[in-house]
């Protein structure tokens, strides 16, 4: 029910299929979705759309029809919906949505709960990307936070909908450089002026590989929520001068622990506890372990790192491509499963080292060109 299935990220997901699969239906073809779609109890999916003609925020469709059920308008939207049990009304669920400047509680019918105002404005110039990374959940507090693709964290009270932020807490990092591994500039062009007249963006693709490989921006993934400490784990450009120069631009990536706390008054605060910087940036998504004592994570320069969760490294290994999206985590067994732009990969975590079982190619369309296999 969030973007990489649970509040840990371990993309671990139990499921069934036929021998042979069939499109049902096609749905909503001028909206651009690069995260999610989640689902309720009942299949119905929940999506944020990039910024459209529509001004559509969030859209729910039927799951047997592909029909639009309900959506919301608004300047901006978010990333992957999360949907959570609706702890008053046994059986029953609601979506939680946000965007950089309001959040909202939705029923599955479509009935808002709630709408808040985040504290964060909007610019002037729409042209300046405005994500925010969906929301995730801290059940230590019964709190709801999100972050944006600037920096910005903030949090709200699940039931109420009340902002517990005054001012929202960034991290210290500054954007980051272009990404290292991009398709070759005539593929980026040519896909940018199909997408262009469609999704009323003529650089779409361009951008959101930046984004997938960690380029040009300070957060260019989700965030992970420990369930038992109540922090977040979320990768970023780290702080300027880690890089070795003070020059806005942060050559380094970084994984941030972020504590949430509460004090006796019932203020909120965001404070970081441990960083741990890595030379290239990432695009990772931190992982967290099913049983909550690892966090793992990839960064541009081909590596994946474990860690404890005081962010104290345990191993690394270097595969032969940059890692794209979040390290899926199995709870059994030890496996871990990591994709680049053409393979997929199964390893084993050995407590102190990683072991490599073997890797996949993406070869499914061999009589094409070589960027057709990038998955993406």
């Amino acid at each position: 029910h969030t973007m990489h299935v649970g509040l840990n990220n371990t993309d671990e997901l139990y499921s069934v299929v036929a021998p042979m699969v069939e499109q049902d239906w096609t749905s909503e073809p001028s909206l651009y979705i690069p995260e999610g779609p989640t689902f309720d109890n009942e299949g119905n999916l929940y999506f944020s759309p990039l910024p459209n003609k529509e001004g559509l925020s969030l859209v729910s469709l039927d799951v047997e029809t592909g029909k639009r059920n309900w959506a919301i308008k608004a300047e901006s939207g978010g990333g992957a919906p999360l949907i959570l049990n609706d702890l008053d009304n046994p059986g029953k669920q609601v979506v939680y949505h946000c965007a950089r400047d309001k959040a909202w509680a939705v029923k599955p019918s479509g009935k808002i709960i709630w709408e808040t105002e985040s504290g964060l404005s909007l610019p002037d110039d729409k042209s300046v990307t405005t994500h925010c990374w969906g929301m995730n959940y801290v059940a230590k507090y019964d709190v709801l936070t999100a972050v944006t693709i600037d920096a910005h964290v903030y949090l709200i009270e699940r039931k109420s909908g009340k902002l517990l932020t005054e001012k929202p807490f960034r991290l210290p990092g500054k954007i980051a450089p272009a990404a290292k591994q991009l398709p070759a500039k005539a593929v980026l062009d040519s896909v940018d002026a199909v997408m262009a007249p469609v999704f009323d963006n003529d650089a779409l693709f361009t951008s959101m590989i930046n984004v997938i490989y960690g380029g040009d921006y300070q957060v260019s993934n989700f965030y992970g929520s420990d369930p038992n400490s109540g922090r977040l784990y979320i990768a970023a450009t780290a702080p300027d001068a880690d890089d070795g120069k003070t020059d806005g631009v942060s050559e380094f990536g970084a994984i941030y622990s972020v504590e949430v706390s509460k004090s006796k008054n019932g203020s909120f605060s965001l404070e970081v506890v441990s960083h741990k910087s890595f030379a290239g940036g990432t695009g990772s998504t931190p992982a967290i372990s099913f049983d909550a004592n690892r966090v793992m994570i990839s960064d541009s320069s081909n590596l994946i790192i474990a860690m404890d969760l005081d962010l104290n490294e345990l191993w690394r290994i270097e595969m032969d491509q940059q890692i794209a999206a979040s390290i899926a985590i199995s709870s059994d067994n030890n496996e871990l499963y990591a994709v680049s732009k053409q393979h997929i990969y199964k390893l084993f975590d050995r407590v102190d080292h990683a072991e490599l079982a073997w890797v996949a190619d993406l070869d499914m369309f061999p009589d094409t060109a070589f960027y057709y296999n990038y998955n993406n």
